[in-house]
């Protein structure tokens, strides 16, 4: 069955505000043009993304880059961070699989090249971003802002690392660089890509959350600290960016059985066993952000697998006593 894609909006609105210049790079236009020609803070930006109507050219005026034409203005397209291995190379595959053109970015470059060749022809464009640097993630949208004519309808912030063990017996960098991949990323990706999305009727923003986040877990420490500041990150874009029509979703797994659980164990893990796998997380990311023909209220943190979701719905109702308890037990077992 066909996805209910939204449809992008071309009105003649649009043409108040052409780009007064045609010189320059494609990423020197967009600054001062805006997204597909629109002013960024005009009243006609946010109308769409794609599909604007300019004087005296016929169709769409698309931002063409590397020689590779755009993607039609139909096809939606997600930008996917940490997507060499794992939970994130999982979802890139769901991801083209259902139809989207994916920006599949990683550190590991190679990794999202053999990405590439692996997935349904030219459904992935691959390349290479550090996720804590800014002007990293600068050079990757615009990559893949050439590809897609500025359309993006979903970011996915997967990228993470996970250091496991005592607090004291991690090194001091180790501890910093954790928060550095984990929280800074998401802010990073959240912040430059926020023009676009928001240029983009219907954007979803996907977080990679943790279910520690419920309880701060012990041989976890830093990284569940992480995750509880992904879980704040999620909640206040949410309330903040309702007026630009984005979602903001936080999916929350338990241990998942990628390379990053094989090599680093905890008491937790031993207890609770590791009892998905990353298309199940990819499954689940694939599907909320899958627009729906009717209108519910979707919540913003989504727990995946059975045991997180008692966990989660257990958290709302427990007091924080108990909870501790619960988890000094878990811990201990």
């Amino acid at each position: 069955m066909p996805h209910p894609w939204p449809t992008p909006v071309t009105t003649s609105r649009c043409c108040a505000t052409p780009s007064r210049s045609t010189t320059g790079s494609p990423r020197e236009r967009r600054r001062r043009t805006g997204i597909g020609g629109i002013r960024l803070g005009s009243p006609t930006a946010g109308i769409t993304g794609v599909g604007i109507a300019i004087p005296g050219q016929q169709g769409p005026s698309p931002l063409r880059g590397r020689g590779t034409p755009p993607v039609p203005a139909t096809r939606p397209t997600v930008l996917i961070t940490g997507a060499a291995a794992g939970i994130g190379r999982a979802t890139a595959l769901a991801f083209a699989r259902s139809g989207y053109l994916v920006g599949a970015y990683d550190i590991n470059e190679s990794g999202t090249d053999r990405l590439a060749r692996s997935a349904p022809s030219d459904s992935i464009v691959p390349g290479h971003l550090d996720v804590t640097d800014p002007d990293s993630w600068t050079t990757a949208l615009d990559a893949f802002m050439d590809r897609t004519s500025g359309r993006l309808d979903v970011l996915v912030n997967n990228a993470g690392i996970l250091r496991a063990g005592s607090f004291v017996d991690i090194p001091l960098d180790s501890q910093h660089h954790t928060p550095r991949v984990n929280v800074d990323g998401v802010i990073n990706g959240c912040y430059l890509a926020h023009p676009y999305l928001k240029a983009t009727p219907g954007a979803h923003v996907i977080n990679l959350c943790s279910a520690s986040a419920i309880y701060g877990q012990a041989e976890l420490a830093t990284y569940s600290a992480s995750k509880f500041a992904v879980r704040g990150l999620t909640e206040a874009l949410d309330l903040e960016w309702r007026r630009d029509d984005i979602r903001v979703t936080a999916v929350w797994p338990l241990f998942v059985d990628t390379d990053m659980i094989a090599t680093e164990k905890t008491s937790s893990m031993s207890t609770l066993g590791v009892r998905l796998d990353p298309e199940d997380v990819a499954k689940k990311i694939v599907g909320i952000a899958t627009p729906r023909r009717w209108h519910l209220p979707r919540p913003v943190h989504v727990p995946v697998g059975a045991q997180a979701s008692a966990m989660f719905a257990s958290a709302q109702v427990t007091p924080l006593r108990l909870l501790r308890a619960i988890n000094r037990r878990i811990d201990r077992a």
